[in-house]
């Protein structure tokens, strides 16, 4: 679809690595943005029936973002697409492993 080249376009483009090119103005994008983008497009192949493009694209995400603060955005995202798949005992083996001192800790109890 669309929606899914356009992401696919946003996620090589937020991946670019910076290149000095004298009189050109690169653009820095937040760990953040770039997860955001990972997810949408996760979802977006979801939303298709996409799901082993859907899968690869998170596992893409975990490793790339694995140990920083976006991990366990990734990791509730994750057990979304897991509960979507029918995957209920999966979705919880996943969110039952965020702890209380994690960010997203909320979030992970109200989906259980």
């Amino acid at each position: 679809t669309d929606a899914i080249k356009t992401l696919q376009t946003a996620l090589n483009l937020v991946n670019r690595k910076k290149q000095g090119s004298a009189g050109k103005s690169k653009t820095e994008f937040s760990m953040t943005d770039k997860v955001s983008v990972y997810l949408e497009l996760a979802e977006a192949y979801r939303q298709t029936g996409q799901n082993q493009e859907a899968s690869r694209i998170m596992n893409d995400a975990m490793s790339e973002y694995l140990g920083t603060v976006e991990e366990i955005r990734i990791t509730v995202a994750n057990a979304d697409l897991a509960l979507a798949k029918g995957e209920v005992d999966s979705a919880l083996h996943i969110l039952r492993a965020i702890t209380s001192n994690q960010p997203y800790y909320l979030q992970a109890r109200e989906k259980m």
